[in-house]
Parts: C-alpha cells; structure tokens; sequence
C-alpha cells in the first residue's frame, strides 16, 4: 500500500513501511525553499553510509519532515534500528565510524 496524505498533509497515525523513493516523493519537495531537498539528500547519504557500514537493519523517521504541512524543517528526527543480534560492547570498526555531517 502506497503511503498517502491525509487532508491536513499528515500521514494518518500509525507506523508505516515505505521506500525511499516514497519518502522523497511525499516529503522531498519544494515548498517555500529547498530546505527539504536539502534535508532528504542529507538522508540519502547518512542512510548510504549506514549501508555500508553494515550496521542497521530500518530506519524511523520522525518529526517535521515527516509533515508535508510544516514549509521547513529544521532537521529529520530518526531512530536507526540495530540488527537484534549487534554487539554493543564491541568497539567499531573503521567503516562503521563514518559519519555523515549535520
């Protein structure tokens, strides 16, 4: 099911699964500036260096940005979600230390 907004340019309660491509498409658009293609391409790259460190297993995103009726975020609210069998007492290696910049 493909997510949609409700009249108030909400996504209705609830927790829902969707792409990247989804997240962009509702949420990635030009409003008052580009403040929120900015923020989403900050996202892309934070979620590529997720990819390859090999480290997280789904991302929530919460906040204004998930609020299509909110003209400029200041920022993406997320939770990234650990595989259930991570090591949180192992140091990490180089490639997971990677950081993408605010």
């Amino acid at each position: 099911m493909a997510l949609s907004l409700d009249e108030r340019k909400l996504l209705p309660a609830g927790v829902h699964d969707a792409s990247l491509e989804e997240v962009e498409a509702l949420f990635a658009r030009f409003q008052k500036s580009e403040r929120r293609m900015r923020l989403f391409g900050k996202l892309r790259d934070y979620l590529a260096a997720v990819k390859r460190a090999g480290c997280g297993s789904a991302v929530i995103l919460d906040g204004s940005f998930v609020m299509a009726c909110v003209d400029e975020p200041d920022d993406i609210d997320l939770a990234l979600v650990l595989p259930a069998d991570w090591d949180t007492t192992a140091a990490l290696k180089p490639a997971r230390e990677e950081r993408v910049s605010p």
